[in-house]
This record gives structure tokens, sequence and C-alpha cells, in this order.
């Protein structure tokens, strides 16, 4: 997934629930996070784009549900 600090997650919801979005360091410190708002049922697309990004490391976008956690690997490149 390599990209230049613009990211889009698709994710489906089988009902509608909090979801909590967080962007972490290789070492797990977390440099952004949030609540996502206004999602559907079935297919939704979180999108970011942040500076706070340095090329050429990994980072991790994690979301949240009070039920499941999913993590996707993000790499900058320049």
């Amino acid at each position: 997934n390599p990209n230049n600090g613009e990211f889009s997650v698709k994710f489906n919801l089988k009902e509608i629930k909090t979801v909590r979005w967080s962007l972490a360091d290789a070492s797990g410190a977390i440099l952004e996070s949030g609540t996502l708002t206004g999602l559907e049922l079935g297919e939704n697309i979180y999108r970011s784009k942040t500076t706070k990004l340095t090329a050429g490391n990994a980072y991790y976008v994690t979301l949240k549900t009070p039920n499941e956690t999913a993590t996707l690997k993000v790499i900058v490149t320049e």
C-alpha cells in the first residue's frame, strides 16, 4: 500500500456502531485518532490525508468497533 500520506480504507459494517480509528507509527505511538461519523450499513470508506508521515516508513491504521478490530499497514513513499 505505498502512498504519499493520502490513503483510504474500505470496510463493511453489519450494524451501525461506533468506529474509532487511529494512526500509529512502527513503535506503536499514536499520531492521530478519532471517531468516524456518518457511517452506513454495508460498505464504508475512511479517507485520510496527513503530513505527519515520513517517506520510507511504515505506519498502521486501526479501525475498532466494540466487537472487532482491523489494522492495515501503510508504507509511505516519496
